[in-house]
């Protein structure tokens, strides 16, 4: 593990912590600061905006030796959130986005968040590379859309601010090729596998920073099968519905008699 945070760099590490400690003292100030959200029409036209375009960030990744600094940063930012939904009068509770007034998207269940984290988890060789096993977690799922019109407002947490599913969050993988490269490839088991039989490993592209095209549809059995062993022992550790979902363009590594099911991203 020491390894992987080494490989991020100190710089890379430092800037994460820095973000989380940038979000959180934005979010101080707005509780310091706040006002009832008025139905002003300029703010109500931001809000409105940030709804169509829900833009996704790269997320924030931490490292085994900042994990704890990180989640004490992230319950900080969290307790903020959740005063100023005391305020606006719709008490809200992580994860909790039927409470409180916050609304989902009547098609993919989508869900006000203020960015997310990207927890390293471990490290292991495979043939002519390593996986990395990661765990993404939302910061604050669920906000209520007044805490959302009021931070709309706020500098530091307004670019924060997106929408995203619950599948999108949970255990997955990254893969490094052999010279330790980060690659565009992102892997994790099918929450829908039948029970009874190996759950199916898939892959997919991810487009975000700097990495080289994998091209896992080319790999071979012996890949294949190598990185399949090297996965399949968490989902002993872990529930199927713990992983990420498949995005819907996956494709299975393996076993390759498995189909992926048709997901509705609509």
């Amino acid at each position: 593990m020491n390894d992987v945070v080494g490989r991020q760099g100190d710089v890379e590490v430092t800037t994460t912590i820095d973000r989380l400690y940038a979000l959180d003292r934005a979010l101080r100030n707005a509780v310091d600061g706040f006002r009832v959200p008025r139905a002003d029409q300029n703010m109500r036209s931001i809000f409105e905006r940030r709804l169509r375009l829900h833009p996704e960030f790269e997320r924030v990744v931490v490292g085994a030796e900042y994990e704890r600094a990180a989640r004490e940063l992230i319950a900080s930012i969290e307790e903020s959130a959740a005063g100023i939904a005391r305020r606006c009068g719709q008490p809200w509770r992580r994860g909790r986005p039927d409470s409180g007034g916050a609304r989902q998207d009547h098609v993919g269940g989508k869900i006000w968040i203020l960015g997310a984290v990207e927890f390293l988890i471990e490290e292991r060789p495979i043939l002519r590379g390593d996986i990395e096993l990661r765990r993404t977690e939302p910061i604050a799922p669920g906000l209520p859309d007044v805490v959302v019109e009021y931070l709309v407002t706020v500098p530091g947490t307004r670019d924060q601010l997106t929408r995203e599913t619950h599948g999108h969050w949970g255990y997955h993988y990254h893969y490094l090729d052999s010279r330790n490269r980060r690659s565009d490839t992102l892997l994790t088991f099918d929450r829908d596998s039948p029970s009874g039989i190996m759950p199916t490993l898939s892959w997919e592209r991810h487009a975000e920073g700097q990495k080289f095209k994998a091209r896992a549809a080319m790999w071979g059995i012996d890949k294949r099968e190598s990185v399949y062993s090297v996965c399949r022992p968490d989902t002993l550790r872990f529930s199927l519905g713990d992983f990420k979902q498949p995005a819907s363009d996956a494709e299975v590594v393996w076993p390759l008699t498995a189909k992926m099911p048709a997901i509705c991203t609509a």
